[in-house]
């Protein structure tokens, strides 16, 4: 071997996975087929992959979709078992109707986990939406931002594929991005 090979052999064994030193997480949403089943082995699972945080999906908003019977378990009880298998827990995503409908319950629910971000999993507008629907549910994310920024927890707005669609030749991703308010809710595009 070369001394360039000698050199490129031993730079890799100090490669790290994690090179910017923060912790490594994870949504649950891939693990949603085990995680209201086996809790605690798929939070094991995650931490023996080499996962520290998980972004959970609301047991209450994803109740349908597999995350149900964590919504039986009170909230201090589920941060426990998260940290019990070397996780942590920050952010949780959260449907626009749980937000909105019952928003003080879902500032509580994030209080008692310890949450310090509460994400909002787009607005599940149907295709149909005009774009003053879209503003519409920009201006109570807005609402909702004033309110999680209130309770000391960061409001962020997390968008899927639906957004990138236009209306009247306008997209509206672009519009959602210059109406929300940059100092309640954040995206990943600021």
């Amino acid at each position: 071997m070369g001394t360039v090979g000698a050199i490129g052999v031993a730079g890799a064994r100090r490669l790290s996975a994690n090179p910017l030193g923060l912790p490594i997480g994870c949504q649950t949403w891939p693990v949603r087929q085990t995680i209201g089943t086996d809790l605690d082995g798929t939070l094991r699972d995650l931490a023996g992959m080499g996962f520290e945080r998980i972004e959970l999906c609301s047991p209450a908003g994803y109740e349908k979709m597999g995350f149900g019977p964590l919504a039986q378990m009170k909230p201090a009880e589920l941060r426990e078992k998260i940290h019990a298998a070397g996780l942590g827990c920050e952010s949780c995503h959260f449907g626009f109707g749980e937000l909105k409908d019952k928003l003080d319950d879902r500032l509580e629910f994030a209080r008692e986990l310890g949450l310090k971000q509460m994400i909002l999993s787009t607005f599940w507008l149907p295709k149909d939406a005009k774009m003053s629907d879209w503003m519409n549910a920009v201006d109570a994310a807005n609402k909702i931002g004033e309110r999680t920024k209130k309770a000391g927890i960061q409001f962020g707005f997390h968008n899927h594929d639906f957004e990138f669609h236009k209306i009247n030749g306008e997209l509206i991703y672009d519009k959602l991005m210059g109406e929300f308010d940059p100092k309640l809710v954040k995206c990943s595009s600021r």
